[in-house]
This record gives structure tokens, C-alpha cells and sequence, in this order.
């Protein structure tokens, strides 16, 4: 797997903090539900919440639209279902990556239909396409659309997860 390095470690660590400041900014000492989209969102989850000073219960979720493959699916397949009841509770709702969208959209469809007090998504990476499919508030790095993200839990086929940075994927092959 030949990448190139797009984020340093200590890129993504200072990225990470400015993030978890201002999620701090808006929840004060509101109690919040941190929910994370599995499996590319565990390295950053974990490194998020431990700078989050407010009140904070894990929870985890997922969906899958890749499967095996790097085109994007819109039909979604939820794996796992959170665990906490989210009715009239401050969700927090934390994404590695938004490529298209379609995972976190179809995370906050879901969400919403069980009103919860407010609704906020977090991820570390964006691109283009996925401003227009879903609700972002809080975006660490932004990424053209046609860049192959892995490393910090990111995969391709599994691999790369491993990577302690974030680098551009050069063969797909």
C-alpha cells in the first residue's frame, strides 16, 4: 500500500484539541451523549473525548455503505445500534471521515426520529460532497473530494488503520 503523508501526528493532535475546545464552548456543563460511527471513528473518538471537560457517556453505532469497495453506496446497512436511550438527551454525534456524507446523514436521520434535545456531528475529515449531503458542525481538516484518506483508524480493506497519521492512499490497486 503506497501513501503519502496528508497530517502529521502532531498535526492531527493540535486539530483534535481546537476541536474538543470548542464542542467544550457550546455544551459547557451540559451532559453529553458521545456517539461514535464504527470502525474508523475509534482512533479519533477516543483521542476527542479525552479532551472533552463536559459530561460524557459513550455510545457507539454503525453503518457501512463501503463494504469491499471505495464507491460510495447510498443504501445504508446500521450493524449496531446505540446502546442509550437519546430521547430529550445532547448528542454528539463523532465521524471519522465525511467523504460523501451518506453515513453521517443517514446517522442523524436515524437520531433525529428518536428527538433528542440537540444534535451536533464532529468529524476530522471532510470533503466537498459531503457539505451538501449532511449537517456538519464541527470539521477538523477538509480534503479534495477525489483524495483516499487511511491511517488513524481510516482503512482500506482493513488496512491501514494502523497508521499513527493521515495519509493519502496513492494505488488502489
Amino acid at each position: 500500500m503506497k501513501t503519502s503523508l496528508l497530517f502529521s501526528e502532531k498535526q492531527i493532535e493540535a486539530q483534535v484539541a481546537e476541536l474538543a475546545k470548542q464542542i467544550n464552548l457550546k455544551y459547557g456543563t451540559e451532559e453529553v451523549i458521545a456517539v461514535g460511527i464504527l470502525k474508523g471513528c475509534f482512533v479519533f473518538f477516543s483521542d476527542l473525548i479525552k479532551h472533552l471537560t463536559t459530561s460524557t457517556i459513550c455510545d457507539f453505532c454503525s453503518v457501512s455503505f463501503y463494504g469491499q469497495s471505495i464507491r460510495a453506496k447510498q443504501t445504508a446497512s446500521l450493524s449496531l445500534n446505540m446502546s442509550q436511550p437519546i430521547q430529550d438527551k445532547h448528542i454528539l454525534l463523532i465521524d471519522c471521515i465525511a467523504d460523501h456524507g451518506y453515513s453521517l446523514k443517514h446517522m442523524q436521520d436515524h437520531i433525529l426520529r428518536h428527538k433528542p434535545k440537540s444534535l451536533t456531528s464532529v468529524v476530522l475529515i471532510s470533503k466537498p460532497e459531503a457539505h451538501k449531503t449532511a449537517s456538519i458542525d464541527f470539521s477538523g481538516f477538509r480534503v479534495d473530494q477525489d483524495v483516499f484518506v487511511v491511517g488513524y483508524g481510516i482503512d482500506y480493506k482493513e488496512e491501514g488503520r494502523s497508521l499513527p497519521y493521515l495519509a493519502q492512499l496513492e494505488d488502489l490497486n
